[in-house]
């Protein structure tokens, strides 16, 4: 089946893809082939798991299908299987009928790879916690889980996702590929996700269980170039070089743009397998918007008296535009019962749309409606400065005046925690947005995120530091 003469792994990946441990956790640098090494890990175990299900899990179904999946099936193909209804392997359809069925039979293929030998792939989010409660349904011969320090804290992996590898004992009894769990992560920026670094301690201890590595971008030099590696070392910032490049443990933050955010104070996680627990029905929901070309995003959050709860992050890439952004708000808060929203973001919202006599708001606002949603258009029309709004988030943060605090839902919001945490500053208090056109970086994780933040904090909150400041009055409690 493995064609080895168009197959190429680096070291780290190759020594990861060969140990039979059973917990096999692999903390890699940008660029250093996660998803290729799940691919080269399902690779080699095809042939001997038939009919087995595996699941791969990551933050987003968006996420697995334009990022993980290409990258894996790339590294698959490159082992000699093929595409189609001739060859090894169909994704996101029902299979030929004369290929042999799993075990476990999907009822829905829109999610599931399966293989000739009944081998079945199932894609799993882990988006919201309270999707946890569907996932602890399903039953899998082990798993693959991408950006595990992501979109995973150490309750929804021992509650809802390990159960879930359980059964079929008596069919693959003595083969080491059955039962194994695979992680495959940055390193970690949020207290949250450093749970997985202690695989490194329990390898010492059971080295026959566990597996620890880390891979970092220089490991993957022959993939990603010399000349690649030396300008990530000459232009980017010394943390993040050192955290995302050399998957070095971050402690502290120096030099962020948003200097007085703690996780600790101001973030906070639902308890599983509850939806709208940080929510009063009786308030409206804050939607917030940042437009890019090629990458749009949105934060909701609603203000209470005593706190702004920041709950829900959403974006949509490439070809998808603000229709799929406010069709993926639409399907999580389909079952909330207050229709009121209002609007905060980018100025730019208020330009046209491309090929169209609508500006972004307009389109924003008439979608909502047709959904049944009574959205009201709260947006500036200008954005304040990035010294300003420095100035007056962080005092905010501070919490050492009497205005309502501001949490974050880190569960659910995962990748503005993130982005909070490590965005940096230039000397001049400008926020430092180079990370927006790193083609190489999944723009997730860039600042986009952090902008609805600061629409939406700023406009709702900065009278309370500075009244008067915009000569509009201090926004009641809606």
């Amino acid at each position: 089946m493995i064609n080895t003469k168009s197959v190429y792994f680096n070291v780290k990946q190759v020594d990861f893809i060969k140990a039979p441990q059973k917990s096999k956790v692999f903390i890699g640098g940008r660029g250093s082939g996660k998803s290729y090494t799940i691919g080269g890990n399902s690779g080699v175990r095809i042939p001997y798991m038939p009919k087995a299900k595996y699941g791969l899990v990551s933050v987003t179904m968006q996420h697995l299908k334009n990022n993980v999946v290409p990258s894996m099936m790339r590294a698959i193909k490159s082992m000699g299987y093929q595409e189609g209804e001739k060859g090894h392997f169909v994704r996101f359809k029902r299979p030929p009928a004369h290929w042999p069925e799993p075990w476990e039979k999907p009822d829905d293929y829109s999610d599931i790879i399966t293989f000739n030998n009944g081998y079945t792939i199932d894609l799993v989010s882990t988006a919201k916690g309270h999707n946890a409660d569907i996932i602890r349904g399903k039953n899998f011969d082990g798993l693959d889980i991408d950006e595990a320090a992501m979109g995973m804290d150490k309750e929804i992996y021992d509650s809802a996702i390990m159960p879930t590898v359980r059964g079929n004992n008596h069919i693959y009894a003595g083969n080491p590929f059955h039962g194994q769990i695979g992680f495959y992560t940055s390193m970690p920026w949020l207290s949250s996700g450093k749970w997985l670094l202690a695989y490194e301690q329990l390898m010492a201890k059971y080295p026959k269980d566990v597996y620890f590595t880390k891979c970092t971008s220089w490991d993957n030099q022959a993939v990603l170039g010399l000349n690649t590696l030396e300008r990530w070392q000459r232009e980017m910032n010394q943390l993040e070089y050192d955290v995302e490049i050399m998957c070095e443990e971050a402690d502290s933050v120096p030099n962020s743009y948003y200097l007085d955010y703690d996780e600790e104070k101001h973030g906070y996680t639902n308890p599983l397998y509850t939806k709208f627990y940080d929510l009063e029905a009786s308030k409206p929901l804050l939607l917030s918007f940042d437009f890019n070309a090629g990458f749009n995003s949105m934060i909701v959050g609603q203000l209470l008296p005593q706190r702004l709860n920041i709950v829900s992050e959403s974006f949509v890439k490439g070809t998808k535009i603000i229709d799929h952004l406010i069709e993926q708000f639409d399907r999580e808060f389909a079952d909330w019962e207050n229709p009121r929203v209002q609007i905060f973001g980018d100025s730019n919202g208020y330009k046209r749309n491309p090929n169209s006599t609508e500006t972004f708001y307009d389109l924003i606002l008439r979608l909502l409606r047709q959904k049944g949603w009574q959205p009201e258009l709260k947006a500036w029309n200008y954005n304040p400065e990035h010294i300003t709004r420095h100035r007056v988030i962080n005092k905010l943060l501070q919490e050492n005046e009497n205005h309502p605090r501001i949490r974050i839902n880190t569960r659910e919001c995962p990748y503005l925690a993130t982005n909070l945490k490590k965005t940096p500053i230039f000397p001049d208090f400008q926020k430092d947005k180079r990370s927006e056109k790193d083609e190489n970086l999944p723009q997730e994780q860039a600042t986009h995120l952090s902008d609805c933040f600061d629409y939406l904090v700023y406009v709702c909150l900065h009278n309370y530091v500075e009244p008067g400041y915009h000569q509009i009055e201090k926004p009641e409690f809606w």
